[in-house]
């Protein structure tokens, strides 16, 4: 799990930053690369010229920079349970999400004048020490008047998945916190659990399958083109599918069917994990009602299968049915 925070000055992001390496979670921050770089330059760390720093390093290299520095150092190291500070430009945003898997922003927000209060009591040496000083320096954090390559925590905090509003005790925001995380947990579990589908489209109009409504076990699939014979159409999907081993796809009609004079053909049809050519569901005739291009056609379900083995025996067990077949147990 990679965490990242985000926030205005003084609204209690360390407070997350203190949970996390709580459990576990190692601190980085996309400002460690300007310190290594001011140190090499021989520059001044207070706010202003860090700042002015990383302004110029986003200007010169992407605004996208301190973000590529830091996945290219968590993928080297191979690192899993990271918490990422110092997000204050919405490409770093934008490039964490694309490029590290599971990655969560939480953003942190307070009252101007608590965050005043709290910024005078931590008492930090690059930290304002005035109101107006503080007011100046909020404004240009949050990202007021600068270029697309400065500061931008206002547009950065709007990007996050996860928003906290710390305008009470510490022991609340705690409690937030670790909602949050058990959420995050929970998440992750269930991501671990699912089972994924390598799929190529043949056709650059196709449309990839997906759920209809949450907890639906189908996925609907979707016809970019139609041919139609004598006593059946094929509808293409333009997907070729890579299922698996160890699961079969398994092909069904979908309810709308019933409003159409067609009948699949080979229900229920079965894709195997060996094959990679096109999804296509063939459709006998019974009338004048059929499905067009672009429609969804039908729906399939993968599922997991275990390997049978068979064993010829002489006899086999005794069961309360028996040989009762076709009708045995009643209309």
């Amino acid at each position: 799990m990679i965490i990242g925070v985000t926030g205005r000055i003084a609204s209690g992001k360390g407070v997350l930053s203190d949970f996390l390496q709580g459990k576990g979670f190692q601190y980085m921050r996309l400002s460690s690369f300007l310190y290594e770089e001011a140190d090499r330059l021989g520059i001044s760390k207070n706010r202003e010229s860090m700042q002015a720093l990383g302004n110029k390093l986003r200007r010169d290299e992407g605004n996208e920079i301190l973000a590529k520095l830091i996945v290219k150092k968590i993928k080297q190291n191979n690192l899993s349970k990271i918490i990422i500070d110092s997000i204050r430009n919405p490409s770093e945003v934008k490039y964490l999400k694309e490029n590290l898997k599971d990655f969560k922003l939480i953003s942190f927000d307070a009252p101007q004048k608590l965050r005043f209060e709290r910024m005078l009591e931590r008492n930090k040496i690059n930290d304002p020490k005035t109101w107006d000083e503080f007011l100046k320096a909020d404004e240009k954090d949050f990202g007021v008047g600068e270029s697309e390559s400065g500061q931008g925590v206002g547009k950065c905090m709007e990007m996050a998945d996860y928003k906290l509003l710390n305008d009470s005790s510490l022991g609340e925001v705690q409690r937030e916190i670790e909602e949050i995380y058990n959420e995050l947990e929970d998440n992750k579990s269930n991501v671990d659990n699912f089972t994924k589908v390598k799929i190529k489209k043949l056709h650059p109009d196709a449309i990839l399958p997906r759920y209809s409504k949450e907890g639906d076990a189908g996925m609907d699939v979707y016809a970019i083109t139609k041919k139609s014979h004598d006593n059946f159409i094929e509808y293409g999907t333009g997907l070729s599918l890579e299922i698996p081993k160890g699961h079969v796809c398994l092909i069904f009609p979908r309810s709308s069917v019933s409003n159409k004079k067609l009948s699949l053909a080979n229900s229920v049809g079965i894709l195997d994990s060996g094959y990679r050519g096109e999804l296509i569901f063939r459709f006998y005739k019974h009338g004048n009602l059929e499905y067009d291009v672009g429609d969804r056609v039908g729906q399939f379900v993968v599922i997991p299968f275990p390997e049978v083995k068979i064993e010829e025996v002489h006899e086999l067990s005794d069961s309360d049915r028996g040989e009762g077949g076709f009708g045995s147990t009643g209309k």
